[in-house]
This record gives C-alpha cells, structure tokens and sequence, in this order.
C-alpha cells in the first residue's frame, strides 16, 4: 500500500468528527478538483455527506473513499503506446 500518497487534505476530510467540519474540508477539496478538471459526482457526495450524520454512516463512507483514494489512477499516464 503506497504510504506517499496520503496528503493532508484528504486524510483532514476522512477523519472529520462531525458534518461542519466535514463541509469545510470539502469546501478545498472541491476547489482542486476544479483547478485540475477531475469531475466530481455531486449525487454521490450528497448521500456520503447525509450519511456522514451517523457513525456507522461516517465508517462506510470512509472505507469506500480510502478504496477509491488508492485505487485511482491517472489515466493521462496510463495510456497504451500506440503501436503502427
């Protein structure tokens, strides 16, 4: 498991304790999400932040982003070489 990719933004949002605190780390994650052109599914984080209001809620919701965290990759260096 790669440990550099942990930065501090995410690792602030996963272990937020309640939903304000939640929104506010968001507030700057959304913000280099645009500035790099990553789209974002708001109807998702919608559901993920109602479900922020429970513990058991805050748990599942923060074993799927730790999956989906390391399981990203870049698809603009992860093309195939063209072959000809």
């Amino acid at each position: 498991m790669p440990t550099t990719r942990a930065t501090p933004l995410p690792r602030a949002l996963a272990t937020s304790a309640d939903v304000p605190e939640l929104a506010h780390h968001l507030r700057g994650l959304i913000t280099q999400l645009r500035g790099i052109g990553q789209p974002l599914d708001y109807t998702s984080l919608f559901y993920d932040v109602l479900a922020w209001h429970s513990p058991e809620g805050q748990e599942k919701t923060r074993r799927r982003w730790g999956a989906q965290y390391y399981d990203w990759t870049d698809s603009t260096k992860t093309k195939q070489p063209q072959t000809n």
